[in-house]
């Protein structure tokens, strides 16, 4: 029967039924995830994230918090860092009281004792001391810098901190600090300084700085961290989501049970129709969707999705312009093919978990792994196994080139952020066949110097480049077109040999070799330095640990010619302030601050367009808190860059 033929005396009811309805699907459960649900539970428990609220748990008067039966095996527990008791210590100081002992009483661990036997207590998520919430973090045990441990903002202000984790870009130009600043933002860590009334903020801005940078995964792991409380609904809504894009069913499906037996919001009971027909209960999701509709829910993409799963419909009309994640979740079900304008309300927290979806079409899924791969979520490797895929080009090769002619970076790193004109273009260059092909290479070499976008589409280029030395005959290449893709192999992959037929135009591809093998403990090469044009980038080969060559430079500077000098390029100039605040933080040790900062710095440019001197600075003040990993890389990254465009972009680019 249909709403609209409903007496007064239902429409008077039919709220009553609805929740006598819920109460009983959810005290019927589903098959599949509730019978699970004690494994769930118990794993959710032994999680790769770790916290500090085992150090932290004492609330704000010192008095230990009531436990819960929420408790961890010691074998599956995991080892907090080296420096456990400076940690302790330092938490004991801002909690006013003494670290609680790490091991239960010894009759819970007796032998005889049953289930209970060899655990240790855990603070339950209800609980959780807001010194304990300030840490709450995951345990990184393969940090490239072993600095980045939960000392990183022990010395840090909360407030200076928190604004900091706000302002730090979440994407910009530089691999190697998109790295670092994931690092910071996710460790378990000591909190800040008079972190007590801003711990909630503090949490907030780390996982509002993970939502926008995409790490889909490694916020999954901290939300599910975090306490079952109202403020933190809305993550544990989109922890639901997550878990039924990447198709972990079990555990959405026993958090969907639980929040549905306590709200009529029609999310938790949408979700509770999809893991029914996830779970092939098609009885059970009918009904429960047929509730749904009579209580007046008006979502008309979800019943015309879940009618066709249950076979009751063959054709849809969807509204593209209203699609949520949940219809996505069952278009994808239906085996209904995701376009890109199915993907305009997507948020950028789901960028990683979007890579399950198994039916995007070709857009989407170019725009997708493009996203990831800007994002350092994805190789160059993964991505062009995704991009060769396609049978065919969305856009041909010719019309992707036109797109990119007026797209110019300026030094600015913001035209990364939409790079779909570029994967259709590699697309259509891998994809064609034509005697004109080398040549339109070339052009777009050339463009994607000026977009700012070459240095990260260096290692797909590469790979372009060696099928087309594969099948073409290199003497049909134009001395400069060869020079290009000579220096283009150099710069990709260094240490390895050009290809024999590339030899004659190899000169310059030899010397950004040894450029970029050179030992950095030695003295750099003056002369290579001249052939190369790139003087202006000493101050980053300093900065790296090479030294100055002994030579006669009076003697040389007297016998070369008076108009010789070194070709001049506009470089951005960084912000002095906030360089001055970089160094103040790398003097006073304060770890996460210089990472977030040195991002904030550099993220919004595009490297190669960054004055050396100052991106030198920026270098030197991650080796002096010890980030030494990220700061070889970074320099790699601004070498490589400057060559890029000094090689490709056209003059006054």
């Amino acid at each position: 029967m249909s709403v609209s033929k409903t007496n007064s005396l239902w429409r008077s009811v039919r709220w009553p039924v609805f929740c006598l309805s819920c109460l009983w699907l959810t005290t019927a459960p589903v098959a599949g995830p509730a019978t699970a649900q004690g494994a769930v539970e118990k794993d959710a428990t032994s999680q790769a994230p770790v916290s500090l609220t085992d150090l932290g748990r004492f609330d704000e008067d010192g008095a230990l918090p009531p436990q819960t039966d929420v408790v961890t095996p010691a074998a599956e527990r995991q080892a907090l860092p080296d420096n456990q008791t400076a940690a302790d210590n330092l938490l004991s100081a801002d909690t006013g009281a003494e670290t609680p002992p790490d091991t239960v009483p010894a009759s819970t661990t007796d032998a005889s004792s049953g289930p209970q036997a060899g655990v240790t207590g855990r603070v339950g998520r209800r609980s959780i001391s807001k010194i304990g919430l300030a840490s709450i973090g995951l345990n990184q045990a393969s940090s490239a810098d072993s600095v980045i441990n939960s000392l990183i903002w022990s010395d840090s202000d909360a407030e200076q901190a928190l604004a900091l984790l706000k302002a730090t870009p979440a994407r910009g130009s530089s691999a190697a600090l998109s790295a670092l600043t994931t690092a910071i933002t996710v460790q378990t860590a000591v909190p800040p300084k008079n972190a007590g009334r801003l711990a909630e903020q503090l949490v907030m801005a780390r996982l509002d700085w993970l939502a926008r940078s995409g790490q889909s995964d490694k916020l999954s792991q901290i939300v599910r961290l975090l306490p079952l409380d109202e403020e933190w609904s809305d993550w544990k809504r989109w922890q639901i989501e997550y878990d039924l894009v990447r198709r972990a069913d079990q555990a959405a499906c026993v958090d969907a049970e639980r929040f549905a037996l306590q709200t009529l919001e029609p999310f938790w009971h949408k979700a509770r129709v999809i893991c029914a027909l996830l779970d092939g209960q098609q009885g059970a999701a009918s009904f429960a969707a047929d509730i749904l509709r009579a209580s007046g829910e008006q979502d008309d993409n979800f019943f015309q999705l879940v009618d066709k799963l249950l076979g009751r419909s063959a054709s849809l009309s969807l509204d593209l312009d209203n699609l949520s994640l949940l219809h996505l979740i069952l278009m994808d079900a239906a085996h209904e093919q995701i376009s890109m304008a199915a993907f305009e309300n997507l948020s950028a927290s789901m960028i990683q978990a979007a890579s399950s979806f198994r039916y995007l079409a070709p857009d989407a899924a170019l725009n997708t792994s493009y996203q990831m791969l800007d994002r350092g979520l994805q190789s160059s490797g993964e991505t062009e196994q995704i991009w060769r895929a396609l049978l065919s080009a969305p856009v041909p090769a010719e019309a992707a080139l036109a797109s990119l002619e007026d797209s110019r970076a300026d030094g600015r790193s913001a035209l990364r952020r939409d790079g779909l004109d570029s994967a259709f273009l590699w697309v259509g260059l891998v994809t064609r066949q034509g005697d004109d092909t080398d040549m339109l290479i070339g052009q777009a070499l050339q463009r994607e110097a000026v977009t700012g976008r070459i240095d990260l589409l260096l290692g797909l280029y590469a790979s372009l480049i060696r099928q087309r030395l594969d099948i073409t005959d290199a003497a049909n290449l134009s001395d400069e077109l060869a020079s290009d893709y000579a220096a283009m192999l150099a710069l990709a992959a260094p240490s390895q040999p050009l290809p024999a037929v590339l030899e004659p135009s190899a000169a310059k591809a030899d010397d950004l070799r040894a450029l970029l093998n050179a030992d950095t403990a030695s003295p750099w090469d003056a002369d290579l330095l001249t052939r190369l044009d790139c003087w202006a980038l000493l101050p980053v080969f300093e900065a790296r640990g090479m030294v100055l060559p002994s030579r006669d430079w009076v003697a040389e500077l007297a016998a070369q010619d008076a108009g010789t000098n070194p070709a001049a390029s506009s470089f951005h100039r960084l912000s002095a302030p906030a360089m001055l605040a970089l160094e103040q933080a790398a003097e006073a040790g304060r770890i996460g601050e210089v990472a977030l900062i040195a991002a904030r710095l550099l993220q919004p440019v595009t490297l190669g367009w960054v004055a050396p001197q100052d991106g030198a600075r920026v270098i030197l003040a991650l080796q002096q808190v010890g980030l030494d990993q990220a700061a070889a890389e970074l320099a790699d990254e601004l070498i490589r860059s400057y060559l890029l465009r000094h090689h490709f972009a056209p003059e006054g680019s």
